[in-house]
């Protein structure tokens, strides 16, 4: 009986013992268990709606990506901002870099700029683009890699900012005109009013608003004229000196309409209707592919900049000169104008290179595959005399391989030593192609002047 009370008294006493404990501090303070983790969680509020004027913090970012489910990618680009606490990797040499960022130093939530490039969408091409504890924004398409690690999609995003920086991109600031119209086809918007609504919009983000715009056309890029895919690409200022320009984007023809020849030139007034609308890579204005068509054109005046009217008249001809119509060495060869109406629209067609003007030689330089077309309206041509350029070593004659269609004829030129005579046919346009092989200098048809002859 001794026993069991003294063992009762025991194990009372080892009760009460491991009781008491549990208020009693630990001298070394909170032991770990062995193989547990332990996440002290600071609480930080998501804010930011993913606009470059209002962008994610680190948090937003995090959630926004989780929502969506593992690996699966933003549908739009959206801005992110956060600090930089550690760096992976800045390479010059593939043009991007890899970085964390988070809400405040210590890293209490953790996001990945993963082989983003540098400013404005470009390359990246300075090793210290940015560096721990720099503010950076990013943009881009983000995703939650594999469930585990939020992140930008690899080469679909850029750095936007460094500590406010934006690294003097290419970002148009608006032109200080002056933005009218309502964007009504009454009251067309101006040039200046649709480049500030677009130029406000995120980038690359497509948006759907019905909007007419008026302006005039300010140039027109080689092949921007397809009646081939139907489209039409052109830029549109203000005012002929371009001081603002918008792109106008493969657009179609007339009210919806088929694209043909020659349907504008530069001078002209034009009206567009479009229904969507894309800030290009946060640079570029523009009209969403097949998403705008032309609902009128007003003929221009022939004096744009970069070209003069050209070509003397003499009885039922007139001959144009290359030399003659002011443009700049290297520039581009779209339309010219005749000071009779007459057209000449060279084109690029399916060749590695469009065709130039050159102060050497004076000429045109229409390389393999591409085209000119001389569109004499209501005139009738009946014979083209092409005069080629041929210095002391080579006759730049695309070694005879010079073609010619009149509507559906077929005009085979003579070629009596830099000089082709097209004539047999009774047409008002005559398309000149190059249809040489090849490479090289010798694959080259460089025009000097034109002598174009009228049906009496």
């Amino acid at each position: 009986m001794n026993k069991i009370s003294k063992l009762l008294t025991v194990l009372a006493t080892v009760a009460f013992t491991l009781t008491s404990c549990e208020d009693v501090p630990s001298p070394f303070g909170f032991v770990t268990p062995p193989g547990k983790t332990v996440v002290n969680t600071v609480t930080i509020t998501p804010t930011g709606t993913g606009a470059a004027n209002d962008p994610f913090n680190v948090q937003a970012a995090i959630d926004y990506v989780t929502s969506l489910g593992a690996d699966v990618e933003s549908a739009e680009n959206v801005y992110v901002k956060g600090i930089v606490i550690s760096i992976s990797e800045i390479s010059t040499q593939y043009g991007n870099a890899s970085f964390v960022i988070a809400d405040d130093a210590d890293g209490s939530n953790k996001f990945t700029a993963y082989r983003v490039k540098g400013f404005n969408n470009q390359k990246v091409d300075d090793a210290q683009i940015v560096k721990v504890g720099d503010e950076v924004v990013v943009c881009g398409k983000i995703v939650n890699y594999r469930g585990n690690t939020p992140e930008t999609v690899q080469n679909s995003s850029y750095i936007y900012s460094v500590n406010g920086n934006t690294g003097g991109g290419t970002t148009p600031t608006p032109v200080s005109g002056e933005a009218k119209g309502s964007g009504t086809q009454a009251d067309p918007y101006n040039v200046q009013a649709i480049v500030n609504f677009v130029s406000s919009l995120n980038a690359d983000v497509d948006t759907q608003a019905d909007y007419y715009v008026k302006g005039i056309v300010k140039s027109i890029p080689n092949n921007g004229i397809s009646t081939q895919y139907n489209n039409v690409s052109f830029y549109i200022s203000d005012d002929k000196d371009g001081s603002n320009e918008f792109y106008v984007y493969r657009a179609k023809g007339l009210n919806g309409g088929d694209v043909t020849e020659n349907m504008i030139k530069v001078g002209d007034e034009v009206v567009v209707f479009g229904s969507t609308w894309v800030n290009y890579r946060g640079n570029t204005p523009e009209t969403k592919q097949g998403e705008a068509y032309i609902v009128s054109i007003t003929p221009g005046s022939d004096d744009t900049p970069g070209t003069t009217p050209g070509g003397e008249v003499s009885g039922n001809s007139i001959t144009a000169t290359m030399a003659n119509f002011g443009l700049a060495n290297a520039a581009d060869l779209t339309t010219l104008t005749l000071s009779d109406g007459t057209t000449l629209t060279f084109a690029q067609n399916d060749g590695s290179n469009g065709p130039k003007y050159y102060n050497s030689g004076s000429a045109a330089r229409m390389y393999v595959s591409n085209s000119l077309t001389i569109n004499a309206g209501s005139k009738t041509i009946t014979k083209v005399v092409l005069n080629a350029y041929a210095d002391n070593n080579a006759s730049y004659t695309a070694e005879g391989n010079v073609s010619g269609k009149a509507g559906s004829q077929t005009v085979t030129p003579s070629l009596s030593g830099t000089t082709f005579t097209f004539s047999g046919f009774s047409s008002p346009s005559l398309v000149i192609s190059n249809a040489a092989t090849g490479t090289g200098s010798t694959k080259q048809l460089r025009i000097v002047s034109l002598v174009i002859t009228y049906a009496e």
